[in-house]
Order: C-alpha cells, then structure tokens, then sequence
C-alpha cells in the first residue's frame, strides 16, 4: 500500500480530536517533573554511567514504560519496530530474528547489533546473533525503558555493537508491580505473564515471567521451485527476568525459550523432514554478577562476571555456545569537567553441535577473545564537551585491532546544541564463519554438490560512521534532526570455490548515508504526540567495480508517527501507525531470481490500544487493574520483504494480517 495523503489527514484528525475530547480545551500549566521524565531522560549506555540523552556522545533513542503501556505490543520486537531508523526482518530460516537499524540487513544472523540487560551483554558465539527468543518472548511488562544507539559501540562493548545498541533496563524492586495477566487473541494466541518484587534490608529483587503460545498466521508462497505451500507460523515460548541487588552486589538473570514454526534451511517446500514436523528451537540463559569498588567519591572501579548459553537446534543439526565473560571499568570524575573510563575483558568462548538430519557442521572449540578500552571527556568553558576514546581487541589467529571514537558535543543554549560524532567499530567472525565444515556429497559425476566452510583467519568487520546531530527542546517538546554517513569494509560474505563449497571471506564494502528527525510534543502530563521520519540508502561496492545502489533491499523511507492520552478517568488510548516505503526488488543482487511471489510494496502498519480500568466497574479492583484492548495491523496490509539470503525468489511474507487481543490485568 502506498503511502496515502488521505488517510495520514484523517488519522491525524482523530487524534486532534480524540484530544479535544479527552481535555476539553484544558490550559492548565504543563507538569514539569512528568515532562522532564517523558523527554529529558537519563540514559547509561552511551558512556556507561547516567547522563541525560542530550549530553551523551551518541545519537540516542528513548522508548519509555509509559510508550510502552500506552501503544501496546505483544512482543519486544512490535515495540523496537517504531522506534527510529528500525525495521524488524528476518528470513525463511530466522524469521523475526533480525533489528535492522538505519536499513543495514545483511545476513539473517542479528550479528550486527549488540543487546544488553540493564548495561551487561547478552553474549552468543555461534553465530553472534541469534535473537530471536529475546525478541519474541522478552517480559515487556519487566521493562523501564529501552535506549537505543544508533551508530558504533564497539569501543564501549565490543564485537557486534556495529550498528547500534539495544539496551533493555528492566524495572527495579521499588518500581515493578506485583501483577497478573492473561491474553487471548487472533490465531489462537494464548498468553500469560507476571510480575513481582521484594523488598527488604539487604536484598531486592524483581521479577517477571512471559508465556507465549498460538497457532500462528497462515504463511502462504511459492518456493524455489516455484511450488506453492503453506505452513502456519506457531510459536510457542516462555521467559523469566530475575535481578535486583544484595548489599553492594548487583545481579541480573534471564531465561528465553522460543520454538518456532519456520519455513526451512531453504525457501523449498520439498526435502527429507514434512513441513508440519519443521520449527526452530532457542534457549538463551544469562546470568551476570557486578559489585562496585568505591575508592573515593568520584573514584570507583566496576566488576562484573556473567555466564550465557545459547542452544539452537532444528532439523538439520543442534548447537551450542557457552560463553564465561569477565569486566573491570575504572570510573574517575577528575573534576567537574574531566572524566576518566577504563576498562578491560576477556570472554571465553566453548562453541559444539551435534548431528541431526546432517553431520555436526562445527567441531568443538573454544578459544579467547582479550579488549581493552578507554574513553576521556572533558568540559570547557562555553559550553563544548569532547569526548576521545579507543578499544583494542586480540582475537586468535587474527592481528590485534583498534577501534577510535571522537565526538564534539556543543550546547548552543539551554535549550539546544549540537552533535558531531566520529568513531569506528568491529564484528568478529563467530563459530559459524569460523568453524564450519560441511560438505554435500555428491552429484553423479562425484562432484560435490554443494556445502559451507569456515574461515578461521577471517578479519574482523569494521564500519566507520559520521553523525552530525542538532537537537532542541524545552519542557514540553523536543525535536534532533541527525545526519549519518556509514562505510563498512571487509564484511564476511560466502564465496563459491572451485570444489563447489562456498569459503566465508572478506569481501564486502557497503556505503550508507541519510537523515533522521524526531519529533516530540507533550501536551500535558497525560497526552503526547511522537513521530520519526527516515531516508537511507546504501551502495554496495564491489571488486569488480560494478556497485549496487540498495544493496540491502531494505525500504529508502520509513515514517512513524504516534499518539497517546490518558482520560480523566483512567482510560488510556494509544495509536501508532508505521509507514515503510517499498522494499527493492532481489534482482538487484540476483538477475536470474524468479518472480513467483507478490512484490514487497509499501505499507502502513497501524496499532491500537485501549486500556480501560476495572474500578471503573468495582470498587473490588485497584486503580491499576485493568482490561486491554490491543489491534495491530489494522488496516489488514500484505506485508511481504525481498528475500534476502537466498535470492532465488523475489519475496516472501513477513508480518501477519489484521489482529486482536484481549487481555485482563490484574495488579494488587
């Protein structure tokens, strides 16, 4: 679908309306303490410590609890989807496993973006990306806020931390509600989550618990052989978010489990193991212990220790990795204006599978990978803060490597200022690109007829990206225009040899550039208007000099735009609608694929959420406890995306059709 004049004029009239209505006209003063905690949040994933979002040396994106009650979502990945510059992808082997970030999507393993819980990574070392149980299946009703970095990381948090970093801060003992609730919906969706905490002299904890089931929309197209099929995509997951601290000791834990209903390891419906008998499974497990060494008041050093497993199995073959990693940071505030930040790690990797239909395609291994980084800021007088910073990183069999980070951060006035950022970052090759090693044996003439192979002296992948940032904003608006030029280099890519296997190598070059607005506007304390425009585009550049212009398929435009009202009463109304432009057609990178499947147009995919109290019913019920009225796609779009991985046919879907939930809320 097109983007229509018309229907974004009418939904923005519903909202003036819906406004009207719920205010009647009100001209009360603004309250201050509930816009600065809407608009000027504080933020720790930038530098590692809390500052407000528009003194750190990123360009930083803030989804907050109250986005996050008030528009609705039934996953973590429904939420990231409206968040700027963000397209949540896939592919027929890793559906919903993908955040592609500023329209980077080069491989369906999320190896170019860094998740954190609350600042800690969520380590994976198989393929450096495997996602999906996180954003699927995540407690949201766990979560304070997201940050989202668009731009490097890696001098901060190491491999992966490419494009962006999404760091999930969950509530805490004193801010997490002890509650129930239970939802049913379209395609037989059952759900069932809670929350809790407690509180006492040494210990706090909170706690949440997700449980996800349904039968799945209907996933309807024709495959490389141009055969058509169809398969519904269930899922079935469960979750559990535990932390909180004792003493001076931090702790953080979670527990993921997604199986998945998938298409394939090929977009082909034939081949040894039935359709209805093919999903994928994921069980992610993280558990990460900090305490902090105070020498002074301004002078401390972080510790942190944490053990993640990720197991992966479908029809082909099971994984695993284990990951043991350890960090210290030294934080020093040398004065008012200069800041200092060490830090060093060590992540040790033990990576294994195990046969299925196909032998293990990865022997066991472990190995070390060793960092150390810095970062220096420092105030002048006039407003103008500098930031410098570097990592290096020693991975086995490859050189040591060094990645910069500068930015220049300019307060114009009280109100706005501006950004320039500079700065590099990395993605090591994972077990996958490493260690593989099967081939398929063998055509009739004893050739091979196809398989993978790894690289063990692959260089790591770097990308070096500009940002220029102006931003603006006073107690009840806010508004950053952000202009990026990225270049990555040495990306992994699979190459054909001689013996029919494809060699993971370094060969890829990619260009991006475009621009980013964000507006938002609060009303008052109970209304808010948000929106977010982008345009990229991408050039890929090849060694034999013939580039492609949007090499990665993703849409040039996406515009997102948001609203949402508490009414006097308590019930809440929340309406978003994200726009994508079309995705670019696959012959781009494959002239030979063959068209079986609807194009990947346009759409808008709109979202509503109404939440209305039980007290209003009975005085038997709290103020918090309620009944929720959650639509996604209301308009009932087919959204389908270029097939990205394989290339041999145009498209595929991607999201589902229209959908409702009910879901009854019990806080007590």
């Amino acid at each position: 679908m097109n983007f229509n004049p018309k229907i974004t004029f009418a939904y923005l009239l519903a909202l003036t309306s819906t406004y009207a209505l719920a205010n009647e006209a009100e001209t009360e003063a603004l309250f201050t303490m509930d816009l600065e905690q809407l608009l000027n949040v504080a933020v720790d994933s930038p530098s590692k410590f809390s500052q407000l979002a528009a003194d750190a040396p990123a360009v930083i994106s803030v989804i907050s609890r109250r986005d996050i009650e008030h528009f609705g979502a039934n996953s973590l990945l429904e939420i990231l989807d409206r968040s700027t510059s963000m397209s949540m992808t896939g592919s027929f082997f890793f559906p919903q496993n993908v955040a592609s970030l500023r329209g980077d999507f080069e491989s369906h393993s999320d190896n170019h973006m860094m998740i954190l819980l609350n600042g800690r990574p969520m380590r994976e070392s198989f393929t450096g990306g495997e996602n999906f149980s996180i954003y699927t299946v995540f407690p949201v009703d766990m979560i304070k806020q997201i940050e989202i970095i668009r731009g490097p990381g890696s001098v901060l948090y190491g491999s992966s931390a490419f494009l962006g970093v999404i760091n999930i801060v969950t509530t805490n003992a004193k801010e997490t509600q002890n509650r129930v609730s239970a939802t049913l919906g379209s395609f037989s969706t059952r759900k069932i989550a809670a929350t809790s905490h407690y509180q006492g002299d040494d210990l706090q904890l909170s706690a949440g618990l997700n449980y996800f089931d349904e039968q799945g929309w209907t996933f309807n197209a024709r495959d490389n052989n141009n055969q058509p099929g169809a398969f519904d995509t269930g899922e079935d997951n469960y979750s559990m978010v535990l932390g909180g601290t004792y003493k001076d000791i931090t702790f953080n834990s979670m527990l993921t489990r997604a199986v998945q209903d998938f298409w394939g390891s090929t977009s082909t419906w034939s081949g040894s193991v039935p359709q209805s008998e093919r999903d994928i499974a994921s069980k992610r497990f993280m558990v990460d212990i900090g305490y902090q060494y105070d020498l002074s008041t301004d002078n401390y050093i972080n510790t942190n220790i944490s053990y993640s497993q990720a197991n992966f199995s479908h029809y082909n073959y099971d994984s695993q990795s284990k990951n043991l990693f350890a960090e210290a940071t030294h934080h020093w505030q040398v004065n008012d204006n200069l800041r200092w930040l060490f830090g060093t790690t060590i992540w040790h990797q033990d990576v294994s599978s195990e046969a299925g239909e196909l032998a293990a395609p990865v022997a066991d291994f472990n190995q070390n990978w060793w960092s150390l980084y810095g970062q220096l800021s420092y105030k002048f007088a006039g407003g103008l803060n500098w930031i410098l910073g570097a990592q290096v990183n020693k991975i086995p069999q490859v050189s040591a490597n060094t990645v910069p980070r500068m930015g220049f951060i300019y307060q114009l006035d009280k109100t706005s200022g501006v950004k320039l950022m500079h700065g590099q970052a990395f993605r090591a090759a994972y077990g996958v690109e490493t260690n593989f090693d099967l081939v398929l044996c063998c055509n009739n003439d004893g050739t091979n007829k196809g398989g993978l192979r790894g690289n063990a002296a692959l260089k790591p992948e770097t990308i070096t990206t500009t940002d220029l940032q102006y931003y603006v904003g006073n107690d009840n608006y806010q508004f950053n225009g952000t202009l990026f030029y990225s270049q990555q280099e040495d990306l992994i890519e699979r190459q054909r040899a001689q013996d029919n296997i494809q060699d993971f190598v370094n060969r890829g070059h990619l260009k991006s550039k475009g621009i980013e607005l964000e507006y938002k506007y609060a009303f008052s304390h109970k209304a808010q208007l948000t929106a977010s425009y982008t345009y990229q585009t991408n050039e890929a550049i090849s060694a034999t000099a013939v580039n492609v212009e949007d090499f990665t398929l993703q849409p040039n435009s996406m515009f997102k735009i948001g609203y949402s009202n508490e009414f006097d009463n308590g019930i809440t109304l929340g309406l978003f609608d994200s726009y994508f432009s079309h995705a670019h057609d696959n012959a781009k990178t494959n002239p030979n694929r063959i068209a079986v499947n609807p194009t990947a147009d346009s759409y808008n995919l709109v979202t509503a959420k109404v939440r209305i109290p039980l007290s209003l019913f009975s005085d038997g019920f709290s103020e918090k406890s309620a009944i929720e009225f959650y639509g996604y796609n209301l308009l009932d779009e087919d959204v389908y995306q270029s097939e990205m991985v394989g290339r041999v046919i145009n498209s595929n879907p991607l999201r589902a059709g229209r959908s409702f939930y009910l879901t009854f809320d019990w806080v007590f």
